[in-house]
């Protein structure tokens, strides 16, 4: 072994951490592991979100009908697609959410290629473990939407962009460029950061202007489905009008981006700060196409959502907007990781893992946080409760009062209680009739089936909410109540009735609900949806997007966008 002298260790300081290439491997597996292990907690924990509902209301369409409803709304039609696939089988929440997983694990590899190619084996190896411990890629990495699915597919297009922009590679540039480019059957901010990762390539390559066969090939995906739904993506984002820098939380923009993929708290954390240090080493190192490359692929959604004036719920900066950016912020993180592991000479290995370690644990905290928070929900419980009464059942539409604030503890905005009989469906053999729309409530009287015992859940937050709810119930003689778990109310008549009895049951609970708890004012959507089943079912209009209620989290509802 070398003995530690000055001029050895000055030397040492300059070379770059050396890893086997199986080493790159290896903590790409392990990445994988975390994934798998912190996405399956919460595929059954987490309560349905009013997105998801959206992608089971296309995904069960037709498959032929899927493009033209897709493209009506200006988005993408290869999630809908899958899902349309993986709601058939296997079925349930498993068909709606590990998709996302699969994605997921499907991006680790092209991260860790990226980061080896921009940054260094070693950085690489910390990059993809540290993108599997971060909240923002967990938390997507269970959820029934296209992000994921979008995520893989920048990924890999990015990976063969700038491995055309090195090699000098004609094939590699068309299929780089193809690749960005169809990401717009993915999702329609898509575009976004397809021109980020083709231009940030350009940045990279040594002869920009030999890119042109992957600029046509990007042109060729990208532009004629773009054009054909862009009239519709204006009128739903509002992109040119409305107000710039608008997001969810008030915050500024570049605030909320820091917040989303630098855990922590604060502006100044130890991620913004390593990130920071790491922009500074590879342009010490003078990697500035690398250091190019980074930074604008994170600067990129951040400048965009401050800039373009937008309108809509959909067009506020969401922290999904940052989930493509991501991974190069952590490559960021992970060559500042990397320079300080070398400070230790012999045993720089040993303290890239103790950093990386650390900085895993920041972000697999929050998620085992949120984790245990979504578990109190208890949504479990419920379910075995439901299941448990669901013989010769059918499930009619929950209710219940939502608070503010709070992460997943409580029902939230975009996971709203009305969403548990859809989540309880997914997880239950028994006929749903969402009767928060009149639609469903008319067809099932039209069909004039057998009797069936009846089960309606509600959920009350506040005590005293909940108490005078459970005082109105029990004046019910026709309903057993039980309380499976905390602020839950689950009903189930106690005879089978004919689907008439039954929807005017329901139409009495509804009401001595809403006697009880005034302040859930959706509840009444249950009863107007009721009582115009009942009594005028000529007169049942859809409501809501795409004829679905619940895919609008607020009340009164919008008008159909």
């Amino acid at each position: 072994m070398p003995r530690l002298t000055r001029r050895a260790y000055a030397e040492s300081l300059r070379k770059g951490l050396e890893l086997p290439k199986n080493g790159l491997w290896l903590a790409t597996l392990v990445a994988a592991g975390f994934v798998l292990t912190l996405a399956l907690r919460a595929v059954l924990r987490s309560p349905l979100n009013v997105d998801e509902e959206l992608t089971l209301r296309i995904a069960r369409e037709a498959f032929g009908s899927i493009f033209g409803t897709v493209r009506g709304r200006g988005g993408g039609p290869f999630h809908f697609w899958l899902e349309h696939l993986t709601t058939a089988w296997p079925g349930g929440l498993a068909g709606l959410r590990v998709p996302s997983i699969v994605f997921m694990l499907v991006a680790l590899p092209a991260v860790a290629l990226i980061a080896e190619e921009l940054a260094g084996r070693a950085e690489a190896a910390a990059a993809v473990l540290l993108l599997a411990s971060a909240p923002l890629a967990i938390s997507y990495s269970s959820f029934g939407r296209p992000h994921t699915m979008l995520l893989a597919w920048i990924e890999w297009g990015t990976l063969f962009a700038l491995r055309a922009a090195r090699r000098d590679d004609a094939r590699l540039w068309v299929a780089g460029g193809a690749l960005l480019g169809s990401s717009v059957f993915v999702h329609p901010t898509a575009p976004l950061y397809a021109a980020t990762a083709f231009g940030t390539a350009l940045v990279y390559a040594r002869r920009p202007l030999r890119a042109w066969p992957g600029l046509v090939a990007l042109a060729v995906t990208l532009v004629p489905y773009y054009m054909a739904t862009a009239h519709t993506l204006s009128s739903r984002y509002g992109v040119g009008g409305g107000v710039s820098g608008r997001t969810f939380s008030g915050n500024p923009v570049w605030k909320d981006a820091v917040f989303f993929v630098a855990p922590g708290g604060g502006v100044l954390n130890r991620f913004t700060l390593a990130a920071a240090l790491g922009l500074l080493v590879l342009l010490a190192l003078r990697r500035v196409r690398a250091a190019a490359v980074l930074a604008l692929t994170v600067a990129a959604p951040v400048v965009f959502f401050s800039v373009v004036p937008t309108e809509g719920l959909s067009a506020l900066f969401f922290d999904r907007y940052m989930l493509p950016a991501l991974p190069s912020f952590l490559v960021l993180v992970a060559v500042a990781c990397a320079a300080v592991a070398r400070l230790a000479w012999r045993l720089r290995l040993v303290a890239l893992a103790v950093l990386v370690g650390a900085f895993m644990w920041v972000g697999m905290n929050i998620v085992l946080v949120r984790q245990t928070q979504l578990a109190r929900l208890g949504l479990g419980e419920v379910t075995s409760a439901v299941r448990a009464q669901s013989r010769d059942a059918v499930l009619f539409g929950s209710t219940g009062f939502a608070l503010p604030g709070s992460y997943l503890g409580n029902f939230t905005f975009g996971r709203p209680p009305n969403l548990a009989d859809r989540y309880l469906s997914l997880r239950v053999d028994v006929p749903l009739v969402n009767d928060d729309a009149c639609a469903p409530v008319v067809d099932f009287l039209s069909k004039d089936g057998p009797p069936r015992h009846g089960v309606w859940v509600f959920w009350a937050v506040v005590a005293a909410d909940h108490d005078k709810a459970v005082a109105a119930f029990r004046r019910f003689p026709p309903v057993q109540l039980t309380e499976p778990y905390r602020h839950f109310i689950v009903l189930r008549s106690r005879s089978a009735l004919p689907p008439r009895r039954l929807v005017e049951l329901g139409l009495e609970l509804r009401r001595a609900w809403v006697r009880a708890v005034p302040f859930n004012r959706r509840a009444n959507l249950l009863v107007a949806a009721d009582r115009t089943a009942l009594r005028h079912p000529t007169a049942c209009k859809p409501v809501g997007v795409l004829g679905d209620p619940d895919i609008v989290p607020n009340y009164p509802l919008p008008a159909s966008p």
